[in-house]
């Protein structure tokens, strides 16, 4: 049995007897491609600095049903991004960060998705949606609200980029150093997303 059809099932099994057509036709659910990404913008006091994921290797879902058209949607999405793939274009850079981020205790940064602002299906290119997620690194969990822009979008798949400004502090870390703090790193970071999006259709399962 395909993962496609174990997710729609699991999806359908959800609802109640009486709600299911009135849920099937609210319910949406879109997978997140493995060639999502993520970049890492940086500074420290005497350049600039990118690390990046160039994909998260592995395919997500995203779903949830929409029961009032005025509300804000409660999804069911939780990314898990290994950290051992980020690459800085610097093996003792990509070293520090991965230091840093404690990736050999916890080898994952988790990213909840908690709700949107609007439904994925209306999104248009240039089109704003903000989603409120719950961010966890080195065992420390933060939420923040990204805003997120529709880009090359249709019916069926959609592109998602978002930035959001993260401190080490927020998470208990504390930014790197060389040299025998010469060189150190700057606290904040600018974290950018960029989601390859692709909805599930019932009707061909």
């Amino acid at each position: 049995m395909s993962y496609k059809i174990i997710i729609a099932l699991f999806l359908f099994l959800s609802f109640k007897p009486s709600d299911i057509n009135k849920d099937a036709l609210n319910a949406e659910v879109w997978l997140i491609k493995p060639e999502s990404s993520l970049v890492v913008y940086g500074k420290t006091n005497v350049n600039s600095f990118t690390c990046l994921v160039p994909s998260f290797g592995q395919t997500d879902t995203l779903s949830y049903i929409k029961t009032n058209k005025n509300a804000s949607l409660d999804i069911e999405c939780v990314m898990s991004i290994n950290l051992h793939r980020f690459n800085c274009k610097n093996k003792m850079m990509t070293k520090d960060l991965l230091k840093t981020l404690q990736a050999n205790c916890h080898p994952n940064m988790i990213i909840n998705f908690l709700n949107l602002s609007d439904q994925l299906s209306s999104i248009t290119n240039n089109k704003l949606i903000v989603t409120s997620t719950e961010i966890e690194l080195a065992g420390k969990k933060r939420k923040m609200m990204i805003n997120l822009y529709g880009s090359e979008c249709n019916s069926t798949s959609k592109q998602l980029k978002g930035k959001a400004q993260i401190c080490f502090s927020d998470f208990g870390l504390e930014a790197p150093t060389k040299m025998a703090g010469t060189i150190k790193v700057k606290n904040q970071l600018e974290v950018e997303f960029t989601l390859h999006l692709e909805r599930l259709d019932f009707q061909k399962i």
